[in-house]
């Protein structure tokens, strides 16, 4: 077989509708992988590391072939690569022949047009597929207010990186000032504004604001605020040794059930051998001997402790205001100071501008193709 034959085979089988069919059954399989193995940019290391420990074998698999990434691997980028090579000579091949292009007069011409701007606007939705996978960084952190963050990968508490992606973490610092969230009728939340300073390399600080659906960029980095909630200051006092335990803010979590928020969350003590549960109310009130939450914003905040054995049995320990202990065993926990804490979402995605591009043109296909046909759909027949 001669070497031209060889090459055009090669070159059929590479635009066959084969191919396409066998190439999106393999990012389906990437689908149903990715719902069944944990993904760096939902889960963190130590959640996947947990992951492994329990699945041995599946996890030795997983992580050989990055499926704890899967979309930003090596074996998806291959696959875009494919597909947009099968798309690029099917169309060449099977559906715009240039000899019957130049056949056409007309609106029949410019249906093919249109046909073809339609498949360019899939070559480069691909291509920026490509780049997004392989090169865009996702990452996530929750900040209490006053407190600083160093642009670091182990710093993260998701982060998920493109294969391809060799630019460094920039070492900027990211130092978060005050948070102010609104609510309608003291419940509804309506808005929330973060004001952070980003400190680069040159100590040079820059003052930014950040709310809820209005990311702020900067250094093609866009910072979005996905929650917000409350961080208590914690203080754990041994009596017996005359020494701190423990000193820190808790970022607690944020339930929302039919516009009640509660925060709460817990805490494995190893000194104390037990399980802490915390919860608590910004804002307060006592009535009938029950405490009852007024409101979202820091006035009169309460927090409520108990603490659960190895076998969930739970004790409750009753209501800390704030600036008050309550006593647990030989320790002495007080309730120091409340702040609110916010979650970013740190997004570099170098292929987002050529995917929006990808849907104008898209658009614009569609456009060419079907305005030869607008007059026949509005065509009255003659009863």
């Amino acid at each position: 077989m001669k070497a031209k034959e060889i090459i055009k085979k090669i070159f059929y089988a590479l635009g066959s509708y084969q191919l396409a069919l066998i190439l999106i059954g393999f990012v389906l399989c990437l689908l149903f992988i990715s719902i069944a193995i944990p993904q760096k940019g939902f889960f963190t290391l130590s959640e996947i590391s947990l992951w492994e420990k329990e699945n041995p074998g599946i996890g030795f698999i997983a992580n050989l072939l990055d499926f704890y990434n899967i979309f930003q691997s090596y074996l998806f980028l291959s696959i875009v690569a494919l597909l947009a090579v099968n798309i690029l000579l099917c169309t060449i091949i099977k559906i715009i022949p240039l000899q019957n292009i130049l056949k056409l007069k007309g609106s029949q011409r410019i249906r093919v047009y249109g046909f073809i701007t339609v498949h360019i606007s899939l070559l480069v939705l691909l291509t920026a597929t490509f780049i997004s996978s392989g090169y865009k960084m996702t990452g996530s952190l929750v900040l209490t207010e006053n407190q600083s963050f160093i642009d670091e990968e182990k710093n993260y508490q998701y982060l998920a990186k493109g294969a391809l992606r060799k630019k460094e973490h920039s070492g900027i610092m990211i130092r978060q000032k005050k948070i102010d969230s609104y609510y309608q009728e003291g419940k509804y939340h309506v808005r929330t504004d973060s004001y952070f300073e980003i400190i680069d390399k040159n100590n040079v600080a820059t003052r930014a604001i950040s709310k809820i659906n209005d990311p702020y960029v900067f250094d093609d980095y866009a910072f979005t605020i996905i929650e917000v909630g409350y961080s208590p200051e914690i203080m754990i006092y041994d009596t017996v040794n005359q020494r701190q335990m423990a000193n820190a803010f808790v970022a607690l979590k944020t339930s929302n059930i039919s516009n009640y928020r509660s925060y709460s969350d817990y805490l494995d003590l190893d000194f104390l051998k037990k399980r802490l549960n915390i919860s608590v109310m910004p804002a307060h009130k006592e009535e009938n001997g029950k405490i009852i939450k007024t409101g979202e914003n820091i006035v009169n905040p309460i927090m409520f402790v108990e603490i659960e054995d190895n076998k969930g049995s739970r004790k409750k320990l009753g209501y800390i205001k704030l600036g008050e202990k309550i006593k647990i065993g030989s320790y002495d926990l007080y309730f120091m100071n409340l702040r609110r804490w916010n979650s970013f979402t740190i997004i570099d995605d170098p292929g987002y501008v050529l995917a929006a591009w990808a849907l104008y043109i898209f658009v614009i296909g569609l456009m060419i193709r079907y305005f030869p046909d607008i007059k026949s759909w509005y065509k009255v027949e003659n009863s």
